[in-house]
């Protein structure tokens, strides 16, 4: 071959010229570069290198005369200008010789590709060519230099004008007129110019028409066709092949010749054989050859493409036998009858589909009659055909090919103009002879409309089956015909519309026909249906624009353009968030996006960003999910993330959403579209491991069972609306494959008829039955896909009935498969076919396989997504195990057993598919075990009568066994027998099923007791599995119940839970002594702990000796050297531990990653960091619903992953933001959550990558490194550890701040002398005051040395920290007096006046002060506490906290509140007090100590915004009792702008002032009128809406306190209620008064001005409306149930409570908020998630209110009863009573009473939480919401928790509290007083877990009362608003109470004295002569008493202690 690839002819002449056409000559010299820089010196520097700039060669060329004096000299600088091009694209090497692969390359279709101009060296070629001799050889080097540079790049736009162009009219001119070598090689050049539309129309039309036909031209121009043919694609190829076939046929031999050798040459320098090539395009060249059929061409043909005569005639039938029928070619079609060996009537019968069509295209008067003439001359047969019949049978086929040539013709042609549709709906009608007169047009709409759905569907099945373009090209037109005829049609079709488009827009000879059919789809559907397709219209143009063609781009922009103008109103109302209009940079979309931009809302609420980029996620759309996906990339990836601009009261919930969301895309997409779910874990990655968040991905209901065995209508109805709605929905819109689309489609078709939906009544008015119902609650989405499937008619093409192999003896089928997914699928398919089987013979064979639901689920489960296999199989295996044969049951038991037997291996992808079958059986067992327990409820309950007769019954019934047994539950419960539980527990571990191994294990452990079994290794192994869980709080539990703790095992469990792995070290190397069975084990562990202390040294060194010994966990142990090696920077030891590890795990990744860092890899990087991604992301699918731990493990690895690119990015960026990096990775750092090893992981991380790339790093990028992970460490309890980074710090860095951590450190180790010894010398020379010179100062020389710390910018900050941090310890190690200490506060706020922390700590040690006063004697308290001088300090420090931040708003407002009023009252009780006397210069002390509060706080409380004082707002209420003027008209003021500013939050407790009672009435009504004044100011729609408001919460009060009739008790109409006119009042501006729309948003930054944009409330959702139906709860008051609709469009109920001081539970919600907020920043209690359930509650009246109805809930009572019905256990409350009344009540209550009501509690978690996941989730979500709630109500002194008052909700297990009226130890008062802390019965500690309250329960105690202690002072100030705003008990007691301040026997009658018991309890004290108590022994003491048995038994009967 030639350096061209030219082929040869027989003519050997020829074969020289074309083979020489670009050889170089003989005698040409190889070119080294030493001769391309002589000959070329202008195109090198000084250094050799070669420059791209052409000015000198061009300035150098232009300076040559026209003569040459050296011919030889000149070509052989003309060859060496050849190769510039090739070098400058960098595609020129050389080995002997230069070669350039593109140039030189044999095969030019290979790898060619252009994208840019080279201008400067195309102007050189314009002055070569002046340069030109005239000669052969001159022109052949020239000609050499266009060709090598067209090769390369594009020729420069001419636009429109070739003549100006003086290259290309030069090649012309050789092609015309130069000599024939010369005309040859322009021929190969000439091709080369085509880069656009514009140049493929001229140079077609230059090679079209041959001048005067010459033979010579003609020759060039078939070389030159050839050349396009190699090189083009799409139309210009299908051009360029009709050319040379039409050349191929030609009578000229020569040219048939020549034109056979090329179009061979094209196949092969396409790759593709001649046969390959051109038969896409037959439907072109058949005619050709077969109009008219010349057999000889054909054989020319058929020579060229390798195939028979027959075989050509058989591939071209279809697109010529039309046409000939047409013309009545009968010789033609009978010849290729013959060929074909077939009759002409069965060849054309066989495409009388196309014929047809063909004929009635064609214009005619009587169509019918002149058709039935043209197939009457072929044949006698088909001229007897019903053709009527033939056309309504195949109607469709034929109307889609009238599509395709309707398309083809004029696709603007009105379709009532086109011939062939009149025909076709004629044709379709009954009665042809009556319609064919009828010139109604609105037929043929309504046969298109009525025919949409088929005609699509065979459109796509076309496009599916098609293989060739050219065919899809004419079909897809025809596509975009249909949609413009059918117009809003369509829109029942338009799933199968864009499955099809976006299946076939990848092909870019198809993309542009692909767009015009897609904006059909916007014209002509109604506009809410092309507002509906706006965000997947987007994300598939933008998805596929790099693919786009130019032709593709210009219709896109069209398309996009077309949405700008004809949606612009509905843009104008969407988000910029909504649309996927905000990461492309192309320069071709930027004006658009631009206006894209202008047009749509701007958002920037970093919570609705993330929320609608992870909506978008969810979409069922692969291209929506795929741009959704890349824009939340694109933002978390942006300087500022949304993440760090979040608001912290939204953070988890945020974050939480993201993460389910993208866990469920790699749900979805792992398998098939790795790519997507990359993307999706790098999202995750870049959100992190920042919040207490847990991977979940299946949202799935877990309590779904069909107890009835689809008996009933309504299971088959639900399995299959959920079966629809989760699955067969969501793969039917995003699937891109229309066969699978078609089967879903005809699935989901008779899924509905098998539930009888009908579309007429389900669209009625009237809709009524089971099916409308189901029907109303699929999704919106979900209606549109389903409804053209009610009266759809697909059929299934195989009708063979039941499948044969039915009958299960393949069994067991787990041996055979090859992996879990054709395990799954071949086991469900077995099932559900013999299901089938058994379904048809209970209904006696009244159905079809059709009508069969398990016939039909068994034809999806092939070739569809896994999850619908898995989601079937539970409900068949239970169905089939039923209702079986004994054989049948046995079989499929055997699979299960099967797969339980089989052991994981060691290979890793074998591992993982048994694993996943291990998650399949459990799934089965999960369902059989609930529909069990369902069934034994249903067979078990109680008629009416016999409920009646028990509860009349004087007797107690003892526990019996369970009944309800029937002969279905017999068969489940013989399947459990059968299946050992140790069993089951260990495929758990070994599937990393931690809490379903624990079930079990527990459930054994139960059975064990009652047997009396040994239970030690049962606890063993729950230990085992809660260390895996990482519940060190249950470790310790177990370690309590344990006979034996004391041995190896044991210890080292409780030493690693617990985190001492010094003690666990050395518990291993006792071990290797002890154990040598168990080496490996001890190995590992002993290497584990290394890694723990971070040891690396000792790790590699303990490794390299005993990597022998670690036998198959050799590549484990390898994981742990590869990451001991790079913490420790040992790359040696990297590089071989990295070869030994398994090359699949995560550690493998990090070490190989680091090593491409290392060596400055990055692709090798960027290949290691994407393949470890997609590693993750299919673990994460493999997961399923992952445990905890597990969930953590993926956040933190793909947390390690972002962090590593982040800083690697950033490295290489030429713009450094040092800031911006150390902003975000702090942030990052801050938020993360996980345990301090993995923290130390982070920051190692970061270390060891600053050092590799070190000079991109700044110096103190080390040094803030190593101080945070001393401060980490310090913090975790690591000294050690702390003090190695520091001494670190200090010896490499001479920092201050290193000295400042060292002194933290020397603090928190308890040396407080010289920890203030070492902060003071660094502080001294700026900070110790004259005065107190002579102190203590010696400071080590280092500090002495120390330059001090600048006082300038962020350092003056960090400076007035340390000076805070010194004050602090000062005052805390009781150094010096008090001025001595606030003189150091003072110098905290002299250095930076706006640090918020230095105020408050210099208000709070005020307060300090103050209280320590405020004890004394009056005769010790100091002058300045007399005359207020330390008021005014702590009042004026606290007004500028509140100025500069809000991070202690809550402690400081609160206090400055009552500091101030306090002081304000006194001193007005002073004034009014003439019995005291006072001397002059102390009143005026103190009225001048008022005036200067008063006028700080009315300073700070007018800049303050107004959300600020939401949290104290009841205590503003509370206090607007004062005396003082001056705080009066602040508070009045400060409450009127709130309701101005806020009025939907804030009416509901201003407008109750002036209803609250006597004492607060007159000052209520001033306000309400006074805000009044002030809506009305700001707008007189905000004072009508006002008094709305006030009339409806009348109103409200109203329905509160209304009876019901006697007639209906239960009911209440609203409308009924005499002088109520809801109406009237609706819509309001107040809220809705439920949580979620008063919890306050705080800000990140915050501003101290009044008319702050800051959205503090979140969630706004006002009252729209209120439901006339209410319903009357059945309690003594009567509570009322009230729906009210929200704006937002939800439904929310609310008890209007009546008769009952709600003040006191709004307060104690308001005080559980705190405790919320207390716990949620407190290390330990966040770790457990530690928290209280709040509600609204709203006050109406003192007596009324509004409590926010918690969905979901349940009583303890009504669980705990029903558990005790289900076994026949009743409880009679006088039998009770009269044995608690013997002598011996505590024995009686022991060994009577107790037995009789055995815990039940436990079941009910069991029942109620199928999936063990969920279960252990729940009871642990409920032991610790009992744990902080007992000790908070403990605090509070609550009583009266009985049943009823205790709730469970059931999606979660929270415990929730209820009815607080018995608070503050009421319940001593009681009749019979109760002697409990709290409620801890024994059902309560039975369901706490195995280790009943000595486990997590009693842990989440201590930690609740450690953080109540520390935050007492915080506390306490919101329960002050008791003694302002008493309560009507209270208020009645203070007049006839005459008992004792401190009586320890009743409950405190006042509120200062149940503050002053709060307090004593809040520090321990427990008796008036005991010192306080530790936080264990009260704790302690607390749980003994609240489970002695003296003490419950003594409780109130309807206490129910035995429960």
């Amino acid at each position: 071959m030639t350096e061209d690839g030219e082929g040869s002819l027989s003519d050997s002449s020829r074969k020289r010229t074309y083979s020489n056409a670009f050889l170089v000559k003989p005698n040409s010299r190889t070119r080294a570069v030493e001769d391309l820089k002589s000959a070329l010196p202008y195109c090198f520097d000084e250094r050799g290198s070669f420059v791209s700039s052409c000015e000198k060669l061009k300035v150098h060329l232009r300076a040559q005369t026209a003569a040459i004096a050296d011919r030889q000299e000149h070509l052989e600088v003309l060859q060496s200008l050849g190769f510039i091009p090739c070098m400058r694209s960098h595609e020129l090497k050389r080995f002997t010789e230069f070669h350039c692969p593109i140039c030189d390359c044999q095969n030019i279709g290979s790898g060619f590709g252009r994208t840019e101009t080279w201008l400067e060296f195309y102007e050189v070629i314009g002055i070569l060519l002046g340069l030109d001799d005239k000669s052969d050889e001159t022109a052949i080097a020239l000609l050499r230099i266009v060709r090598r540079y067209l090769y390369h790049y594009r020729p420069p736009p001419v636009r429109g004008n070739y003549s100006l162009d003086a290259v290309y009219t030069w090649i012309e001119s050789k092609i015309k007129a130069g000599t024939r070598e010369h005309r040859l090689i322009a021929s190969r050049i000439v091709p080369l110019f085509i880069f656009d539309i514009e140049s493929s129309r001229h140079i077609f039309n230059l090679l079209s028409f041959p001048d005067g036909n010459s033979s010579q031209l003609t020759e060039s121009y078939v070389l030159a066709w050839a050349e396009i043919a190699k090189i083009s694609e799409g139309e210009d190829l299908n051009v360029a092949l009709i050319k040379l076939v039409s050349f191929l046929i030609s009578d000229n031999e020569f040219y048939c010749a020549l034109a056979y050798h090329e179009l061979k040459s094209v196949a092969y320098a396409r790759n593709v054989t001649p046969l390959q090539l051109l038969i896409p395009f037959m439907e072109t060249i058949s005619g050709f050859v077969f109009r008219p059929f010349r057999q000889a061409k054909a054989h020319i043909l058929c020579s060229l493409l390798g195939v028979s005569l027959k075989e050509l005639a058989e591939m071209a039938q279809e697109y010529i036998l039309p046409y000939l029928v047409l013309e009545r070619r009968k010789a033609d079609v009978t010849e290729i009858a013959q060929i074909m060996q077939m009759p002409t009537s069965e060849l054309c019968f066989s495409n009388l589909h196309l014929i047809l069509a063909t004929l009635f295209s064609q214009t005619s008067k009587d169509p019918l009659t002149e058709f039935r003439a043209h197939l009457a001359d072929f044949s006698k047969k088909l001229a007897k055909l019903n053709y009527t019949k033939f056309v309504q049978v195949n109607s469709l086929i034929i109307a889609v090919e009238v599509l395709k040539m309707y398309s083809d013709s004029d696709d603007s042609k009105p379709a009532e103009n086109v011939p062939a549709f009149r025909i076709v709906r004629m044709l379709a009608d009954a009665d042809a002879q009556s319609i064919s007169s009828s010139s109604d047009n609105s037929n043929l709409d309504s046969f298109i409309s009525k025919n949409i759905l088929g005609i699509i569907c065979h459109l796509s099945d076309i496009l599916y089956k098609r293989p060739y373009w050219p065919d899809k090209r004419r079909y897809l037109r025809g596509m975009a015909a249909v949609i413009r005829l059918a117009g809003h049609h369509a829109v029942t079709a338009k799933p199968q519309i864009c499955s099809s488009l976006q299946a076939t827009i990848s092909d870019e000879n198809l993309q542009d026909v692909v767009i015009s059919a897609w904006m059909n789809m916007l014209k002509y559907f109604h506009q809410d249906e092309g507002e509906k397709l706006l965000v997947l219209t987007l994300s598939v143009m933008f998805n596929n624009w790099n693919d786009f063609t130019e032709r593709a781009k210009k219709c896109a922009v069209k398309l996009l353009e077309y949405i700008l103008g004809t949606y612009r109103s509905r843009l104008r109302k969407m988000r910029v968030t909504e649309l996927p209009v905000s990461i492309y940079v192309s320069q071709q979309l930027r004006p658009i996006l631009r206006q894209f931009s202008e047009l749509l809302l701007p958002c920037s609420d970093s919570a609705t960003v993330l929320r609608d980029l992870s909506s978008r996620c969810q979409h069922e759309n692969l291209a929506v999910v795929h741009e959704a996906l890349l824009e939340l990339r694109s933002t978390l990836l942006r300087k500022e993330s949304p993440l760090q601009t979040l608001s912290p009261d939204l953070f988890s919930e945020v974050i939480s959403t993201v993460i389910h969301d993208l866990t469920g895309v790699c749900h979805r997409f792992s398998g098939k579209y790795p790519r997507i779910a990359t993307v999706a874990v790098e999202c995750i990655g870049l959100v992190g491991s920042v919040g207490s968040t847990r991977i979940s991905i299946s949202d799935l209901p877990q309590d779904v069972v069909f107890v009835h065995n689809f008996d009933r209508e309504s299971e088959s109805i639900k399995l299959i609306s959920l079966l629809l709605e989760k699955f067969l929905v969501p793969a039917f819109q995003s699937s891109t494959d229309t066969k699978s689309q078609l089967f879903l489609a005809f699935a989901m078709q008779q899924l509905l008829k098998i539930c009888s939906f009908d579309a007429k009544a389900l669209h009625s008015s009237k809709r009524l039955g089971l099916q409308s119902q189901t029907w109303s609650k699929f999704s919106e989405a979900a209606k549109v896909t389903l409804t053209p499937f009610l009266s759809s008619r697909y059929e299934l093409g195989n009708r063979h009935g039941l499948d044969a192999d039915a009958d299960l003896s393949g069994f067991p089928l787990f041996r055979s498969a090859t992996n879990h997914r054709d395990w799954v699928q071949n086991f469900a398919h077995s099932i559900l076919s013999q299901a089938a089987i058994l379904w048809r013979a209970l209904n006696q064979d009244r159905i079809t396989n059709t009508e069969n639901m398990f016939y039909i689920f068994s034809k999806i489960i092939h070739h569809q997504d896994i999850r619908i296999a898995e989601f079937l199989l539970p409900f068949a295996y239970q169905f089939l195990l039923c209702n079986g044969s004994e054989a049948e049951a046995g079989a499929i038991q055997n699979e299960l057993f099967v797969v339980l037997a089989a052991e994981p291996g060691e290979n890793y992808a074998i591992k993982e598919d048994i694993r996943l079958s291990y998650q399949t059986v459990f799934s089965i067992l999960d369902y059989c075990s609930r529909w069990l327990r369902a069934r034994r409820r249903l067979n078990t309950q109680v008629s009416g009568e016999e409920l009646s007769r028990s509860k009349r019954s004087t007797t107690i019934v003892a526990p019996d066994i369970v009944l309800g047994e029937d002969e279905f539950t017999k068969k489940i419960e013989n399947m459990y027998r059968c299946i050992q539980v140790d069993t089951v527990a260990t495929r758990a571990l070994d599937s990393h099923s931690y809490a379903r191994a624990l079930f079990y294990y527990e459930q054994a452990l139960r059975e064990k007791k009652r047997t009396g079994e040994d239970i030690d290794p049962i606890y063993r192994k729950l230990q085992h599995i809660y260390s895996r869980l990482d519940d060190a709080d249950a470790v310790q539990g177990i370690s309590a119940l344990l006979l034996s703790s004391s041995d190896l095992d044991q210890q080292l469990l409780e030493h690693e839970s617990t985190g001492q792995w010094h003690l666990a070290l050395d518990c291993y190397e006792v071990g290797l002594q002890t154990q040598p069975t168990a080496k490996v084990e001890m190995n590992l562990g002993l290497l584990k702990c290394l890694r723990e202390l971070n040891n690396n040294g000792a790790l590699l060194g303990r490794l390299e000796s005993c990597v022998q010994d670690l036998e198959d966990q050799t590549a484990y142990g390898a994981d742990l050297g590869v990451e001991a090696s790079w913490m420790s920077s040992n790359w040696a030891a990297l590089q071989k531990w990295v070869g030994k590890s398994r090359s699949n795990s995560f550690d493998c990744s990090v070490g190989k990653a680091l090593l491409c860092v290392q060596e400055g890899d990055l692709i090798g990087l960027y290949k290691v960091l994407s393949q470890c991604r997609t590693n993750i992301a299919s673990e994460i699918a493999l997961s399923g619903v992952p445990a905890p731990k597990q969930s953590h493990e993926f956040l933190f690895k793909l947390h390690v992953l972002s962090d590593m690119e982040k800083i690697l990015l950033w490295s290489i960026n030429s713009q450094k933001d040092y800031s911006a990096l150390t902003s975000h990775m702090s942030f990052r750092q801050n938020n993360f959550v996980g345990s301090y090893r993995e923290k130390r992981y982070l920051l190692t991380l970061r270390q060891t990558i600053s050092n590799l790339v070190r000079e991109s790093f700044p110096k103190d990028e080390a040094l803030a490194i190593l101080l945070e992970k001393a401060k980490m460490a310090r913090k975790a309890q690591k000294f050690d550890e702390a003090y190695s980074y520091v001494l670190r710090a200090c010896s490499d860095f001479d920092s201050p701040l290193a000295l400042i951590e060292h002194a933290q450190l020397q603090w928190n180790k308890g040396e407080q002398r010289q920890a203030l010894s070492k902060l003071e010398g660094v502080l001294q020379p700026r900070t110790t005051p004259a005065e107190m010179s002579e102190t203590n100062t010696a400071s080590s020389s280092l500090a002495d040395g120390l330059t001090v710390i600048s006082t300038s910018g962020t350092n003056s900050v960090v400076r007035a920290k340390a000076l805070l941090r010194y004050a602090k310890w000062f005052d805390r190690s009781n150094q010096g007096n008090w001025s001595v200490v606030l003189y150091k506060y003072k110098m905290v706020i002299a250095e930076c006046s706006t640090l918020e922390s230095g105020h408050y700590h210099h208000g709070r040690y005020c307060i300090k002060i103050l209280d320590n006063q405020k004890v004394r004697d009056p005769k010790q308290q100091s002058a300045q506490y007399t005359s207020g001088h330390y008021h005014r300090l702590a009042c004026r420090s606290y007004c500028k906290a509140l100025k500069f931040g809000v991070k202690y708003v809550y402690q400081t407002l609160p206090k400055l509140l009552t500091l101030w009023l306090d002081f304000a009252d006194e001193e007005a009780r002073r004034r009014g007090d003439e019995s005291q006397t006072r001397d002059r210069r102390s009143v005026l002390d103190n009225a001048k100590t008022l005036k200067v509060m008063t006028s700080a706080v009315q300073e700070v409380f007018s800049v303050l915004p107004r959300y600020v004082f939401f949290p104290v707002l009841s205590q503003i209420l509370s206090r607007i009792r004062t005396v003082d003027s001056s705080a009066l008209s602040i508070l009045a003021k400060t409450l009127i702008e709130i309701g101005v500013t806020y009025p939907s939050q804030s009416w509901w407790q201003i407008l109750t002032l002036e209803k609250s009672g006597n004492h607060r009435i007159e000052r209520g009504a001033a306000i309400s009128r006074e805000l009044r004044v002030a809506c009305d100011k700001k707008s007189p729609e905000l004072s009508r809406s006002l008094v709305a408001a006030a009339r409806l919460m009348d109103t409200m009060n109203v329905l509160c306190h209304e009876k019901p009739s006697k007639q209906e008790p239960r009911k209440l109409d609203i409308n009924a209620i005499g002088g109520v006119d809801f109406a009237k009042l609706l819509p309001s501006e107040l809220i809705v008064p439920v949580q979620a729309n008063m919890t306050i948003t705080w800000p990140s930054k915050f501003r101290c001005v009044p008319d702050d944009e800051h959205v503090a409330f979140a969630h706004k959702v006002t009252i729209a409306d209120i439901s006339p139906e209410v319903e009357v709860m059945s309690s003594l008051q009567m509570p009322k149930k009230v729906k009210m609709v929200g704006s937002d469009g939800r439904q929310y109920y609310l008890l209007c409570k009546p008769m009952d001081d709600l003040r006191k539970d709004a307060r104690l919600m308001e005080f559980n908020n705190m405790i919320n907020m207390l716990l949620a920043k407190d290390i330990e209690s966040s770790k457990r998630g530690l928290g209280i359930m709040t509600y609204a509650v709203t006050v109406l009246r003192p007596d009324s209110g509004i409590i926010e109805w918690v969905e979901n809930t349940r009583t303890l009572r009504d669980i705990i009863r029903r558990g005790y019905e289900s076994k026949k256990i009743k409880i009679n409350h006088g039998k009770l009573r009269d044995m608690l009344a013997e002598p011996n009540r505590e024995k009686t209550f022991v060994d009577k009473i107790l037995p009789m009501f055995p815990p039940v509690l436990y079941e009910w978690f069991i029942e109620n939480y199928p999936v063990p996941t969920s279960w252990f989730d729940a009871r642990t979500a409920f032991a610790r919401t009992t744990a902080v709630m007992s000790i908070v109500g403990y605090i509070l002194g609550l009583g009266d928790r009985h049943c009823d008052n205790i709730l469970c909700h059931e999606d979660t297990g929270r415990a929730l509290h209820v009815d607080f009226s018995c608070l503050f130890e009421k319940g001593l008062d009681l009749e019979v007083p109760e002697c409990v802390p709290f409620r801890l019965t024994q059902n309560i500690v039975d369901a706490l877990g195995p280790y009943g309250y000595d486990g997590p329960f009693r842990k989440c105690c201590e930690i609740t009362l450690k953080i109540l202690r520390e935050n007492e002072e915080v506390l306490l100030p919101f329960l002050e608003t008791f003694i302002h705003d008493p309560l009507v008990e209270w208020s009645s007691r203070k007049k006839s109470s005459s008992r004792a301040l401190s009586s320890r026997n009743l409950a405190p009658s006042t509120p200062e004295e149940a503050l002053e018991r709060m307090k004593k309890r809040f520090r321990g004290s427990t008796a008036d002569d005991s010192f306080p108590l530790s936080i264990d022994a009260q704790v302690d003491g607390l749980l003994k008493q609240a489970t002695d048995v003296k003490n419950l038994s003594a409780m109130y009967i309807g206490w129910v202690a035995m429960w």
